[in-house]
This record gives C-alpha cells, sequence and structure tokens, in this order.
C-alpha cells in the first residue's frame, strides 16, 4: 500500500512474491535463510515508510533489521546495504538536508553488532567460539569471533572449493535466475538444465519475467516517479547480489532470494504505472495479474509436492547406514558438503553396500549351499564345489 493506490493491487504484488518458487522452496528447506531474509523484508518496509513520513523510528527499525539479518546470514548483508547506500546517495542529491540518513544507520547498524559482541562475545582474545551443536553424526562447531571485522568479513568467505570468480557461473546464475519464478530447481549440473526440455521451460518463462520486471525497474529509477526509489533500491540490491554469488553458488535457492526480490519491486511498478491509466484497464490488469500469479504458485506447489517424503526418505538411509557402519569406528570424508547434499552421498554409499552385500550373498548361496541344498557351481579338479 506503500506505492500502490488500492488493495487489489497491493495483493497481486504480494502473490507475485509469495508464490514464487525460491520462496516457497526456501520456506520449506532452508530454516538458516528464511529468517534472514524476513528480516531483509522487514528492512525495506521500515526503510521505505521512514522516507515516506520521515520518521526516526523507521529508520531506525531499518537499520536494527540490517544489522540482525546480517548476524543470521552474513551473505544477505552486502546487497541490502548496497540498496540503503543507493537510496541513501540520491536522496542526499535530492535534499542534502537528509544526507546525515546513512550516517544515522550505519551508526546504529555498527552499534547492534558491537552490543552482541558485549554480550555473546569473548572474556579475552581467542577463547570463546559461537556455539556448537551436538547431535548424533557428531559436533559441529563455529569459528571463533574476537570483534566486529569477525562478522562483517567471515573467515569463510576466503577461496575454498566451490569460491571464487569462474565464468562457468554467469551460465549457473542464469539457471538461478530461471528457476526464481517457476520451478524452483537446485541445479549445479548446467548441462541437465539445458538438456531437459521441462526444465528449460521453466526457465524462459522466469527469464521473462525478470526481464519485463527488472526493465520496469530501470524505466522507473529513469522516471523519477513516485516509485523512483523503490527502483534505485531494486537495481543496487540486484546488481550486488548477483555478484556476490557468483563468488559462490548463483543457481543455488538460498543465493537467488534476496537479489531476485528486485523482479517483486518491478511488479509494483508497473502496477502504479498502471494506476495512473484508466481505471477500467487497471482492474483488468490486476485481475489478470492475480490470476497468472495464482497459476504460477499452483504449479509451483505442485512440484514440491512430488519431492514430499524426501527428507525422511534420506535419514532413514542414513539410520540404516549408520547401523551398519557406527558412526562411532567410522570416518566420512567429503568436500564442504551440505546436509542435504552429504545425506545423499550417504544414501547412494548404503544403497551401493546393501547391492554389493545382497551380490556377495547370492554368490555364496550358489556356491555354499545349506545342508541338503544344491549348487550350481562347477566342479573344480578333485570334484569339489567352489
Amino acid at each position: 500500500m506503500r506505492f500502490l493506490s488500492s488493495v487489489g493491487a497491493s495483493l497481486v504484488a504480494v502473490l507475485a512474491h509469495g508464490f514464487a518458487a525460491f520462496v516457497i522452496l526456501n520456506s520449506i528447506n532452508s530454516e538458516d535463510i528464511l529468517p534472514a531474509y524476513t528480516f531483509f523484508v522487514l528492512m525495506t518496509f521500515c526503510l521505505f515508510a521512514y522516507l515516506d513520513s520521515d520518521r526516526i523510528a523507521y529508520l531506525l527499525g531499518a537499520s536494527f533489521c540490517c544489522a540482525t539479518l546480517t548476524l543470521l546470514h552474513w551473505t544477505l548483508m552486502l546487497p541490502a546495504l548496497a540498496g540503503v547506500i543507493a537510496v541513501g546517495l540520491v536522496v542526499a542529491v535530492k535534499n542534502w538536508r537528509r544526507a546525515w540518513m546513512l550516517p544515522v544507520f550505519f551508526g546504529l547498524f555498527l552499534i547492534v553488532l558491537e552490543v552482541f559482541m558485549l554480550g555473546f562475545g569473548p572474556s579475552k582474545p581467542g577463547d570463546w567460539e559461537l556455539g556448537s551443536l551436538e547431535s548424533s553424526t557428531g559436533s559441529v562447531r563455529f569459528e571463533k569471533m574476537e570483534s566486529i571485522l569477525d562478522i562483517l568479513h567471515p573467515s569463510k568467505t576466503a577461496p575454498n572449493g566451490y569460491l571464487g570468480f569462474r565464468w562457468n557461473k554467469v551460465v549457473s546464475a542464469s539457471i538461478g535466475i530461471g528457476n526464481y519464478f517457476l520451478g524452483g530447481k537446485n541445479i549445479g549440473d548446467n548441462r541437465v538444465a539445458f538438456a531437459d526440455p521441462k526444465i528449460l521451460g521453466w526457465m524462459r518463462i522466469s527469464w521473462l519475467f525478470a526481464i519485463v520486471t527488472l526493465a520496469a525497474l530501470v524505466w522507473g529509477a529513469i522516471r523519477r516517479g513516485s516509485t523512483r526509489l523503490a527502483a534505485v533500491f531494486g537495481l543496487a540490491v540486484f546488481a550486488m547480489g548477483q555478484m556476490e554469488h557468483l563468488y559462490s553458488q548463483p543457481q543455488d535457492p538460498q543465493s537467488q532470494i534476496e537479489p531476485m526480490f528486485a523482479t517483486i519491486l518491478g511488479v509494483i511498478v508497473i502496477l502504479e504505472a498502471a494506476g495512473l491509466e484508466a481505471a477500467g484497464r487497471v482492474r483488468f490488469l490486476t485481475v489478470a495479474k492475480g490470476g497468472l500469479f495464482l497459476l504460477e504458485g499452483g504449479y509451483n506447489a505442485r512440484l514440491m509436492l512430488a519431492s514430499r517424503g524426501e527428507d525422511s526418505r534420506y535419514m532413514k538411509q542414513s539410520n540404516e547406514l549408520a547401523q551398519d557402519f557406527p558412526p562411532d569406528n567410522t570416518v566420512v570424508v567429503s568436500q564442504r558438503m551440505g546436509r542435504m547434499e552429504l545425506l545423499g552421498l550417504l544414501g547412494d554409499i548404503w544403497r551401493r553396500l546393501a547391492a554389493l552385500h545382497c551380490a556377495k550373498r547370492r554368490v555364496g548361496e550358489r556356491f555354499y549351499p545349506a545342508p541338503g541344498g544344491h549348487a550350481d557351481g562347477g566342479s573344480g579338479p578333485d570334484g569339489e564345489k567352489h
């Protein structure tokens, strides 16, 4: 309702966001990214509420939300700060009396992080760890944090494994963008994505959605209308988010959920511009878009339901594997895999070992039958079965 003049148009924007494939997917299986992403959405609301009302409480709320999302999931910090800085600079150029907006925002941002360090930081350098998680599979420990710099630039950002810039990640980014709106698949193999006609169809629709909405943001930033700051914010978040995740895993749903929020702002820009036209046309566009997003959400939900129960199957396989190979005396070597990838690997190992066990059993039954049984194997020189 901040930008749109009708409840119906606002509802269409909500449907566009809530029914996006990656938003649904992350809501189901990503308990780590969703709390931080929630604070990003709250930060966006507070930021534009401040710009609309000049109430300092909203600016402080935006800063607090930005600090909180940084603590919850560091990767969301850079795009969020890029959006705030872009908006703050445009506001300062337009009205120099509001140039204090960015210093106040960053001041409170750092204060919240410092309070966190005071409450949970080490009593002396090097003697404290952020926490540990004990489970049946072992202990997961987090890195030591001694200052705000360890929050703003964690050691996990150093090049290792899949981290680093490579040209093939541009294709991976296009796959991630292509699954945000429709499909919602996390595809690590570029060849698989382009070889499957169904996946390629999803990506073409999502690419079209991204092109139209991002073009609307460019137009909105140039037009200098009421949605100009929203367009600037969206373009900055999208650009920084894509650059950041080209360094990591740009096809991952967690990587794309924040930068692709820009497309929802693009939907808002389109609806706001349509609101300036004739009322009949507005109603038609609102109903048409609402119906489109409802169909999209239903289709995405149907795709998610197809994988229902996979977590339980993975856990069952993992437990069965643990019975045959107790964790106390078994070591599984992996290269910084995520939980689901590791469970998938364990399930694959279990299936292969089970197949090998069955094969050995069949061979034993054939050559070494139980008393009274018959063996099918051939005879050796001594006449015995082998």
